[in-house]
């Protein structure tokens, strides 16, 4: 059975197949914008460079889903996310990594209403970070989607294209090889 946001999926999806509904495209690019925009800016070195790559990514889509019936829009949705991703590096000739040095630790640092804990927090994540730099791009978003994002196994298994089971095993095995690299 299926969940009242994969039912709203579903139906939105079939008003932009069959009656090419600008209006429920925007819905749908509203349910998935920020999840979208949060993965882009995990993998961009700039904000402009996210922002670019979400505009491309739904304009894909959406000439995408004028042509192709499919059954699940977020699967497409991270798949040519994941591509406009490949697409910035392969023009720039730059390599994928996860930990953009944009001052963050250097700001937080130096400012002395920074508690230590959470200077503590930014070093881990720095360094969960660091170490998922030497996942596959599909072993690193469906970690970020399921610990960053918050979302489920069954959320991460549909939008990485997996059945359910399959994403949990990865989902373990990324675990275990992070806790040994951090033991």
């Amino acid at each position: 059975m299926s969940t009242p946001k994969e039912q709203k999926e579903a139906f939105l999806l079939y008003r932009i197949q069959v009656h090419k509904d600008r209006h429920a495209f925007e819905r749908l690019h509203g349910m998935h914008a920020a999840g979208v925009l949060r993965y882009l800016r995990s993998k961009l070195p700039s904000r402009e460079d996210a922002d670019d790559a979400l505009s491309t990514t739904f304009m894909r889509v959406w000439n995408y889903l004028q042509n192709t019936k499919v059954e699940s829009a977020s699967g497409i949705i991270y798949t040519v996310a994941r591509s406009a991703v490949a697409e910035f590096y392969r023009a720039r000739r730059t390599s994928v990594s996860l930990d953009a040095d944009d001052g963050t630790e250097d700001r937080l640092a130096s400012d002395r209403g920074v508690s230590t804990r959470r200077l503590e927090a930014q070093t881990e994540l720095a360094l969960v970070r660091a170490a998922l730099a030497e996942f596959s791009d599909e072993e690193q978003l469906a970690f970020s989607l399921r610990y960053f994002e918050g979302l489920s196994a069954r959320d991460v298994a549909e939008r990485i294209e997996k059945t359910e089971n399959a994403t949990n095993v990865l989902l373990h095995r990324l675990r275990k090889r992070l806790q040994k690299k951090f033991e």
